[in-house]
């Protein structure tokens, strides 16, 4: 498309919203955010972003888009106070009471709160030629009367309705909560299909003071499911401002309390005894936040046969995963990706079809990871695949060997951060390496119970 008095608008500006409007300003002359909230100066949580107080992670491919979009940003974080880690040696993780082995991976790992890792990329897509933010919440779409078209978006800012931006595309980057589906329905289009697996998910998180000498100065404490034997999660993070954001995670209700003793004693229930004994050796210094999940939701445009021109969507818009994974923020760059690919390629002709394709194809794999292991739980009534059935004794067996062996330990962090395909657990080498060190692993930790 010739840029020209071209003009796109992005609906809500959380990440997946700023990589939108990056992209979008290599094709468009003027790219606008519409967000319903202020954006904050400041390094803090918004109400537009409910698990804004949860431990976020953005994966290795995560890191290195942002880094492709934002050239330097690595400097930004640095500078902001977020910090820097080995993957798997900069941190303990255990599955159950064995603690994986830490060696050097040389892949590094960006830690910083969800509000520090906004603010740069927000303040890094601000100061873009052409782009704007309009404080706004969107109310519907502004169509030709053909209604083939969308041609902007009608918007409301307090208690004024009536107003619109016109636009040459609109991109739903609006949240779990897109309302994009019944707007589509309220124009003649069919909704999207939707894939659910719900997983009730609870979070209680808190943030406490952190010294140099905590766990030896390491940035990490985690403990890994094993799924489906396993219904609670830790994640104990290092982050800026010399803070410990520790997140007890459950599934299926299991939802540890908001209060101290309610709290410490959800982290005694975990098998690695640890936990509650540095939990509790810490000093608090907020109060506690709580955030759940309720359900795994995948949009289907790609199968819809109609859609308007003039109409992309991105994000949890898109497809949402429980967020115990961390997968969220990389998903959203993948996406971002595969909307600068169909721009570069279609130069203003039909985009929907193919983006959506594109993006389809960006979120199968971590969303067959989220749903495998969250599908395992006997309340799941997803249906999985019979190949996923078969293979997951096998993945229980890779995470095995990955307690000890350094290079399956490497590749499974890898697949994990979407670096590397799941298919690189298939080739033979690896497969005799896993049955070997998985053998190993397995004594060791009958050893340790």
């Amino acid at each position: 498309m010739s840029q020209g008095s071209s003009h796109a608008v992005v609906i809500g500006g959380s990440i997946a919203g700023l990589l939108a409007a990056r992209v979008l300003t290599e094709h468009f002359a003027h790219v606008t955010i519409l967000e319903r909230d202020d954006l904050p100066a400041h390094t803090e949580g918004r109400r537009g972003v409910p698990q804004s107080h949860q431990p976020h992670t953005l994966l290795l491919r995560g890191k290195r888009i942002l880094e492709q979009l934002y050239p330097g940003i690595a400097e930004d974080f640095r500078r902001h106070g977020a910090l820097t880690g080995d993957m798997t040696g900069a941190g303990r993780i255990a599955v159950g009471r064995t603690y994986m082995t830490k060696y050097h991976s040389g892949l590094p790992l960006l830690f910083a709160s969800r509000p520090l890792l906004e603010r740069v990329v927000r303040d890094r897509t601000r100061a873009l030629p052409g782009v704007s933010v309009v404080r706004g919440a969107a109310q519907g779409l502004l169509t030709t009367p053909d209604k083939r078209k969308v041609i902007g978006v009608h918007y409301r800012t307090g208690e004024t309705d009536g107003q619109s931006l016109r636009a040459d595309l609109v991109v739903d980057a609006s949240g779990r909560g897109t309302r994009l589906p019944a707007w589509l329905s309220d124009l003649g289009y069919e909704k999207p299909q939707e894939s659910r697996l719900p997983v009730n998910v609870g979070y209680t998180t808190r943030y406490y003071r952190r010294e140099p000498t905590h766990l030896d100065g390491d940035l990490l404490f985690g403990v890994f499911l094993q799924q489906p034997k396993d219904r609670r999660a830790v994640t104990i993070l290092a982050l800026e401002d010399d803070r410990w954001h520790v997140a007890l995670a459950g599934w299926h209700g299991e939802h540890a309390p908001a209060d101290d003793a309610g709290f410490l004693e959800f982290a005694r229930g975990y098998e690695h005894p640890d936990v509650h004994r540095f939990i509790r050796s810490l000093e608090p210094v907020s109060e506690f936040a709580t955030h759940k999940y309720p359900a795994n939701t995948r949009r289907h445009y790609e199968r819809l046969k109609r859609f308007p021109e003039g109409l992309l969507v991105i994000g949890d818009a898109l497809c949402s995963f429980n967020p115990t994974y961390g997968q969220g923020m990389t998903v959203a760059g993948l996406e971002a990706l595969a909307l600068e690919r169909t721009l570069r390629r279609l130069r203003g002709r039909s985009l929907w079809k193919a983006y959506f394709k594109a993006a389809a194809a960006a979120v199968e794999t971590p969303w067959s990871m989220a749903t495998g292991g969250d599908g395992s739980y006997p309340e799941s009534t997803w249906k999985r695949p019979l190949a996923a059935r078969l293979l997951a004794g096998y993945f229980t067996r890779v995470q095995a060997a990955a307690m000890v062996d350094d290079e399956v330990r490497r590749s499974f962090f890898e697949v994990l951060h979407l670096v590397k395909p799941p298919t690189v657990f298939f080739s033979l080498p690896f497969v005799l390496r896993v049955l070997r060190a998985s053998r190993s692993s397995m004594r060791e930790g009958d050893r340790a119970a």
